[in-house]
């Protein structure tokens, strides 16, 4: 489709010396999370390195492109499922993980850098840092996915998440948290969850907005649930969880560089290579799910197609959102599109202006001081 003349262009990050490849490796899963919306019937397949590595021709020849068509310095790799390191795998499966990482390394001939993602509920610690270990790579850690709603569903499961998480903390693997700032989570985390918020500001906590899956009545948060989480974030300065870190940072003009917009396919690529339809994929698959594709806004998904999609959806999530408009749009980070372009979401105010319309000069130089401890530079 064409997209109609006279939209304002959504300008995005430009700094374009990294590039972030995501990939969903499989999705069978140790968990079944309320708010997840994989295709849990394939939850139970069998995993062999040969699945491991259905993706990699994909991964390569696109970042391949990557490489030779824009000046980029590493690859950022992130690695999921499913569970990426659950204990029914076997030793040859985890193992197939670090030949992936290495060969995308050596074939493009550039640094590649590794996180893997895991919900934490494992107990093979040994063989994990093993492989981890033998990776010859720059960067490489852990992070953890963490929910204090839909996600635990007996007390020994959180347990044994933390324990996971102060046992790799230990061996210098811990590489943060990944949460999705579901309704009954947001209300979790300001009441003062305890994991939330014993994270060290040094460790970063990665902040993924809620996209519905069939339970959304129960998950779906409003743009006054979104914003209280921002503001008590602020005023308990945890300027660690990166949606508030890059919303500060498009405040002050010395390490703005230009807006990271939240969708931003020039910076990042998501694969899936599971049936299902993972987040990874964004609008761009879920469109094709005939049963949700009533709730989106607007009438033009049908015409959506892969050239245009990014396009489509950055202006589906101004437009809704009010952002042209905004006197905050030029150094706003946006919400996520496949978030906010859901009808049911209620677009009445949006929370990152709602935030900016109450940050303080006290708020600046929290964010400051925050910044000169992790980064080492004054601003």
């Amino acid at each position: 489709m064409r997209m109609p003349k006279g939209i304002p262009f959504i300008d995005t990050y430009k700094y374009t010396k990294r590039f972030e490849m995501a990939v969903s490796l499989f999705e069978a899963c140790n968990m079944q999370c309320d708010f997840c919306f994989q295709n849990q019937k394939a939850q139970r397949e069998i995993i062999t390195p040969a699945k491991v590595m259905k993706a990699y021709p994909v991964i390569r020849d696109y970042l391949d492109n990557v490489v030779k068509t824009r000046d980029i310095e590493a690859i950022d790799l992130k690695l999921w499922g499913g569970e990426i390191f659950s204990d029914n795998l076997s030793d040859e499966v985890i193992n197939s993980y670090a030949e992936f990482v290495e060969k995308l390394q050596s074939d493009l001939a550039i640094p590649v850098t590794v996180v893997f993602l895991s919900n934490g509920l494992h107990t093979k610690y040994e063989r994990i840092e093993n492989m981890i270990n033998s990776l010859d790579v720059s960067f490489k850690r852990i992070m953890l996915s963490y929910d204090s709603a839909g996600r635990f569903s007996h007390p020994s499961q959180k347990k044994l998440f933390v324990k996971t998480m102060e046992h790799y903390t230990q061996k210098g693997l811990f590489g943060g948290l990944s949460i999705v700032l579901s309704k009954p989570a947001i209300d979790a985390y300001i009441a003062g969850d305890n994991v939330f918020m014993n994270i060290p500001t040094d460790i970063p906590i990665c902040g993924n907005y809620y996209i519905a899956n069939r339970k959304w009545p129960a998950y779906l948060p409003s743009w006054e649930d979104i914003f209280k989480f921002f503001r008590y974030c602020v005023d308990n300065k945890m300027f660690h969880v990166d949606i508030i870190e890059n919303i500060f940072r498009g405040l002050i003009p010395e390490i703005q560089h230009t807006v990271a917009r939240m969708c931003n396919c020039n910076e990042a690529a998501q694969y899936n290579s599971g049936d299902g339809y993972c987040s990874s994929n964004c609008i761009n698959d879920r469109i094709r799910d005939i049963d949700l594709k009533k709730y989106f806004y607007g009438d033009i998904h049908d015409e959506i197609t892969e050239e245009n999609q990014f396009f489509t959806r950055s202006y589906l999530l101004a437009k809704k959102n009010g952002c042209y408009t905004c006197k905050h749009f030029l150094n706003c980070t946006q919400m996520c599109g496949a978030s906010v372009v859901f009808k049911e979401y209620d677009a009445a105010k949006c929370p990152i202006s709602e935030l900016l319309d109450t940050v303080t000069e006290k708020d600046i130089d929290d964010f400051k001081e925050y910044f000169l401890h992790k980064y080492g530079e004054k601003i």
